[in-house]
């Protein structure tokens, strides 16, 4: 809904601190992309006028208020500290997850089961039957991976990327095509050092991404050009 990016950058701005609070690196540099998409989005579907007028107004403020946050959210807590070193890492092209860590272990020992138990795994929750390291597996995938093996997660990924294939097979604008597949991929990223299932908002996420897939620009159902799906 076009006339709502306006609202959607506004409330955007005034998260930002709340995900730096989470003292999550995923959620900070997730959440940074996302914004960035966002203001894309707002400029290619703005008039030619409010784009001479809205650009440098945003540009200006990006610019002054940035630096100005971030000192100041730095110095509001440790947590935020943790969330802004996602961007120093990035910025000396070190590997986001180190493997000497809690998750980079856990990723580890989800490889090293699924290539002993490929085709079922080890079963669900079984994990610390069939390992030493306590820590629970912190990637979605592998996670699937390794306690389904290769029979669940086919089953696993016909659920988790339903939407996206809604969108793909919707009749919506190419705009909002694309926009729907880089929040989308941004999600699927997320799962990437974590294993965000276990999390109601996820599903409610995954619900959501769905419906706006088969609704169209006014809010009326609208059907696929993927049969199955209607």
């Amino acid at each position: 809904f076009k006339k709502s990016l306006v609202s959607v950058f506004v409330l955007q701005v005034f998260y930002f601190p709340v995900a730096l609070f989470s003292g999550s690196k995923t959620a900070a540099l997730i959440f940074a992309v996302n914004f960035l998409v966002v203001i894309f989005i707002l400029f290619v579907t703005t008039t030619t006028v409010r784009r001479m007028i809205i650009s440098p107004i945003v540009v200006l403020l990006l610019v002054v208020s940035t630096p100005i946050a971030l000192e100041f959210t730095s110095e509001s807590g440790g947590q935020v500290n943790r969330a802004l070193q996602v961007f120093e890492v990035l910025s000396n092209s070190d590997d986001v997850i180190d493997s000497k860590t809690p998750t980079g272990q856990s990723i580890t020992e989800a490889e090293n089961l699924f290539f002993r138990y490929p085709i079922f795994g080890v079963g669900l929750a079984n994990k610390p039957l069939y390992s030493d390291v306590t820590t629970e597996i912190h990637n979605t995938y592998l996670k699937f991976l390794a306690e389904t093996g290769i029979v669940g997660f086919m089953g696993f990924v016909l659920i988790f990327f339903l939407p996206l294939i809604a969108a793909l097979f919707s009749r919506s604008s190419n705009i909002v095509k694309f926009a729907f597949i880089l929040f989308y991929l941004m999600f699927a990223a997320m799962n990437w050092p974590h294993m965000l299932l276990r999390q109601r908002w996820v599903w409610f996420f995954m619900v959501i991404m769905f419906i706006i897939s088969r609704i169209d620009k006014h809010g009326n159902p609208e059907k696929s050009k993927l049969a199955i799906l209607n």
